[in-house]
């Protein structure tokens, strides 16, 4: 399955159930990064790595093959950045979490219940085809 399928997999999302257990477990077994807003201010990730980071204000994550740094972590040359920020929503971007990175990935939404339009556009990265 690719990152693709993956996503389309998860399809809309309710928040509280982003990444169900059994979908943790088959992106860690295809060492796949799940990233997405838990939260007005913690980023989430599982899969192959499993990480919470604190993203009140707008920061940076970088990520290689085996771990994922915080923006005021010493990270390698190689990592690859993935900007994440909480605000209002875009005409290019409707959710209330935003993440832009030049690696490649699949999206999925996660919704908040009663609420209209998007709380959170998580992604899905490969991390094989990463450094």
């Amino acid at each position: 399955m690719n990152i693709k399928d993956f996503a389309s997999n998860l399809g809309t999302r309710p928040m509280g159930d982003e990444v169900p257990y059994y979908m943790v477990c088959e992106a860690e077994r295809l060492n796949y990064l799940v990233i997405f807003g838990a939260s007005d201010d913690l980023v989430e990730i599982c899969g192959k790595q499993h990480y919470e980071f604190d993203a009140f204000r707008p920061t940076t994550l970088y990520i290689t093959k085996n771990r994922v740094y915080a923006a005021d972590e010493i990270h390698p040359a190689h990592a690859k950045p993935v900007y994440v920020e909480y605000s209002a929503p875009t005409v290019q971007n409707p959710a209330l979490w935003k993440f832009q990175t030049d690696i490649p990935h699949a999206t999925f939404d996660v919704i908040e219940e009663g609420e209209s339009g998007i709380f959170c556009r998580g992604i899905v990265i490969d991390a094989e085809t990463l450094e």
